[in-house]
């Protein structure tokens, strides 16, 4: 069984005459080995490349918390809230003392009169 006999003659010719020409420039197998290692390694760099796919929505997002893309008016706001809210209670329960104060006051002047 030999491969000749299902092989075109001019491919067998020039693989002959290929092979002549290897043999007798030794600087031309340095060449097609680095030829043959350049192609090896765009394989291998071709064969694992990944494609990144995105998908895009029509929806605007949505930062309810986010302080970095965001305003941080809310947060402001909320801290100057809490403050003022200090105060208030405050003020109210100094009101409450002061009417608890002119109560008794009232009380005595009426028990004088």
């Amino acid at each position: 069984m030999d491969i000749s006999n299902y092989v075109p003659k001019n491919i067998l010719r020039g693989f002959e005459d290929t092979k002549d020409y290897f043999s007798s420039n030794p600087k031309s197998k340095f060449i097609l080995l680095g030829f043959v290692f350049f192609i090896a390694v765009y394989a291998v760099s071709k064969y694992s490349e990944t494609n990144n796919v995105v998908y895009r929505e029509n929806k605007k997002p949505v930062f309810t918390e986010g302080r970095i893309l965001g305003t941080q008016k809310n947060s402001f706001l909320k801290s100057k809230e809490q403050q003022l809210s200090k105060t208030a209670k405050k003020i109210m329960a100094s009101n409450k003392a002061l009417l608890e104060k002119i109560q008794k006051l009232e009380k005595r002047m009426e028990a004088k009169s």
